[in-house]
């Protein structure tokens, strides 16, 4: 099932996070089963290639709060307008 926003969402009813019909952002899930715990209401799981529905580990990101988020977006709109998409994707792949 997909959000109204385009990501993933997965049934999870006994999640302390989950929706009133039971469900959670499965990128959330994921990056919880890599670091062994639940994400705290503050922490972003941020989706390197920017595909909401790419929910691979390898593509996830734990970002601290909003404000690191909005750094990373920004980061990105300051790279795009300097350089192409196949660059930026290139760039954002070594750091992982």
């Amino acid at each position: 099932m997909f959000s109204g926003f385009g990501y993933v969402l997965e049934k999870c009813p006994t999640h302390p996070s989950c929706d009133s019909r039971g469900y959670v952002f499965q990128h959330r899930l994921v990056m919880e089963a890599q670091i062994g715990r639940y994400l705290t209401g503050q922490e972003i799981v941020h989706h390197l290639d920017c595909n909401k529905a790419n929910n691979e580990p390898l593509n996830l990101q734990l970002l601290p709060d909003r404000a690191a988020h909005l750094a990373v977006h920004n980061r990105l709109r300051s790279l795009r307008a300097q350089v192409s998409e196949a660059q930026v994707s290139e760039l954002l792949h070594e750091r992982t």
